[in-house]
């Protein structure tokens, strides 16, 4: 199967010093999907700062006129921006493309916040549109299918129904996409440092984009009694007793969560109970505890029928601080990674991935 495999928004690349998830997401994705013996091909602006794999085909998006001689397109997910308000060719010209794409259309959701819009819309009233169509950059929806890490797909599609300009799919299906970072790597042989041994008590690295995520940072990453990191676009957080630093690359996330024993995982609103995230395995392979944050996962879907899983759940500062503060803390975080992780097979993962792409190619 050929696959061409592009994003909204920013360039795909990566470089040692990105700091996008979405790259990350799509870096993952692609080594998911290296078992299936697909040819695939990265369409997007190439520049200076351009670096993919060898193994990967490279098509600069600015000459890409369709997507017909692939077999299927991934449009990964991200922010539509006119900085300064100026045009975006390589935008603009992604959506010519997907006009005349009669192929099937996957855009894979990682990201809650982010969907397919209609971009007509958007640029309709800028002066640089004033000899642009809207037929030039119409996507038909027929040709759309969803594959969003979000559980629950009901809520995926009443989302849409709701959302400002967006292209309702044809289709919605559900693939876990924040596991793919465990493909391709033996994570049980890894070495890692006892969480005793570390410098940091609590770790948290990410961006914050809204109030509520923000109020539940504050909550638990404050606490004087305990040694904190946090690393990311943090602007507007206030904090008095937390050590807190720029971002980094995505391919740096789990050498620093390496350093802190514990890290508790929180969620925008719309993530409870449907989403979730690549930062709950980054800290799963640097071997630091997850702790999630009961709000976000109030059934208990992600350590169900793990031994001991219950305990991994907080709802308040003090239950991080006793959890911290156990006997025997070192057993309990390696023995419930090393049962995370037996769970999750990276083999499984493969196989339903491709299994979900050729039914779509099947389909259409």
């Amino acid at each position: 199967m050929k696959i061409a495999i592009t994003k909204i928004g920013a360039n795909i690349t990566f470089s040692a010093n990105n700091g996008s998830a979405a790259n990350a997401d799509i870096l993952y994705a692609l080594r998911t999907m290296k078992g299936h013996k697909h040819e695939f091909t990265v369409c997007t602006k190439k520049t200076n700062n351009t670096i993919l794999p060898k193994s990967i085909g490279l098509r600069d998006i600015r000459s890409c006129q369709s997507f017909n001689d692939f077999d299927i397109v991934l449009v990964f997910n991200g922010s539509i921006n006119f900085f300064g308000g100026v045009c975006d060719d390589s935008l603009l010209q992604l959506y010519r493309a997907l006009n005349k794409t009669k192929i099937p259309i996957v855009f894979v959701q990682t990201d809650g916040a982010l969907y397919f819009q209609k971009l007509w819309p958007l640029i309709e009233k800028r002066e640089w549109a004033s000899e642009l169509s809207e037929s030039e950059f119409y996507v038909d929806q027929l040709n759309v299918y969803y594959l969003t890490q979000g559980r629950d797909t009901q809520k995926t599609k009443d989302f849409l129904r709701e959302a400002k300009n967006a292209i309702i799919p044809y289709q919605v299906h559900h693939f876990p996409w924040e596991q793919t970072i465990l493909s391709g790597i033996d994570a049980s042989k890894e070495g890692l440092i006892k969480p005793s041994e570390r410098t940091y008590d609590l770790g948290f690295g990410g961006y914050i984009r809204n109030s509520h995520k923000q109020r539940r940072i504050e909550r638990y990453y404050d606490e004087v009694d305990l040694k904190t990191l946090l690393f990311g676009n943090l602007r507007g957080i206030k904090l008095q007793h937390t050590r807190v630093l720029p971002k980094v690359s995505f391919q740096s996330m789990v050498a620093y969560m390496s350093d802190c024993r514990a890290s508790v995982v929180v969620g925008d609103y719309f993530y409870n109970d449907h989403f979730f995230t690549l930062r709950m395995y980054e800290n799963l392979l640097a071997g630091c505890a997850v702790l999630i944050d009961r709000q976000l996962d109030t059934r208990g879907a992600f350590y169900h029928g793990i031994p001991n899983g219950d305990l991994f759940y907080v709802d308040k500062p003090s239950d991080v601080r006793d959890f911290l503060y156990r006997d025997n803390l070192d057993e309990l975080i390696i023995s419930t990674r090393h049962s995370l992780l037996e769970k999750r097979d990276p083999k499984e993962l493969n196989s339903k991935l491709k299994n979900i792409l050729e039914d779509i190619c099947d389909l259409h």
